[in-house]
């Protein structure tokens, strides 16, 4: 395979903690890294199964330990096309209160699914004050694309040999015509997807979207956990942006 021109090699280095984020960030920064686990064979659905379960499990184990910050109401919808929606609402949230969070969970195009949908995003609602709906797609194995939904960054396993470049699969190609509502996206210069995240912006921008970029220093995909002062700006940022857009009437709003 030929190399393209102007492709820079750099050698091996260290990648320091830097000092200009918090104590707290720091300190999640300093946690070992968890060795990448070996993804199974892309005909191998079953071994697929097993591993989403293991890891769904255990992200479930994690959050039930952690106490309820507040009351919350769950109800739940089944999806004519398959799948279905978690509708959970803050406790003290008045009848009247036509405000809705749309939100479609991450997890890799494969995690996340079933009642752990409702789990997450159940702090969710806490934090934004507001009813959510939380949608429990079609993922794969059982269900790759087109059925599956998308990610920003097309899989193998998700893709099921589609082309990548098709808008349903990569949304940087998709359509941000008239009645594209306002966005806000976060990410972090440690972010995989920290380039698609700003070309994303870029696109957006470029189709006349009304959009926001925030990015964090030192943060990864996850930001911090949720464990620093750096993820609360930028949930204050994310709540700043809901209220403003809530209070024009435009109705839900998703956010990502």
């Amino acid at each position: 395979m030929s190399e393209r021109p102007g492709t820079i090699r750099l050698p091996a280095r260290d990648i320091v903690i830097p000092s200009t984020v918090s104590r707290e960030a720091q300190a999640v920064m300093a946690n070992p890294r968890a060795e990448p686990a070996e993804s199974p064979a892309l005909d191998d659905p079953e071994a697929w199964r097993a591993m989403i379960a293991a890891h769904d499990t255990a992200i479930a184990a994690m959050m039930a330990g952690r106490p309820a910050a507040a009351p919350v109401t769950v109800r739940s919808r089944e999806l004519a096309g398959g799948g279905r929606v978690y509708e959970i609402t803050p406790g003290g949230l008045g009848d009247g209160d036509e405000r809705v969070y749309l939100d479609i969970h991450g997890g890799a195009f494969i995690h996340g699914g079933g009642e752990l949908c409702a789990t997450m995003a159940t702090g969710t609602a806490i934090r934004m004050a507001a009813r959510v709906w939380a949608v429990d797609y079609r993922m794969p194995p059982d269900h790759p694309f087109p059925a599956a939904l998308d990610d920003c960054l097309a899989a193998a396993l998700y893709a099921a040999g589609h082309d990548l470049r098709h808008p349903y699969l990569s949304p940087l190609n998709g359509d941000f015509g008239k009645g594209f509502p306002p966005a806000i996206l976060t990410t972090g210069t440690r972010d995989m997807l920290l380039s698609d995240t700003v070309l994303l912006h870029r696109a957006l921008r470029r189709a006349g979207i009304p959009a926001e970029l925030h990015v964090t220093e030192a943060a990864g995909h996850g930001g911090f956990l949720g464990m620093a002062p750096e993820d609360q700006e930028i949930l204050a940022e994310v709540r700043r942006f809901a209220d403003s857009h809530w209070a024009r009437g435009r109705g839900t709003l998703p956010v990502r």
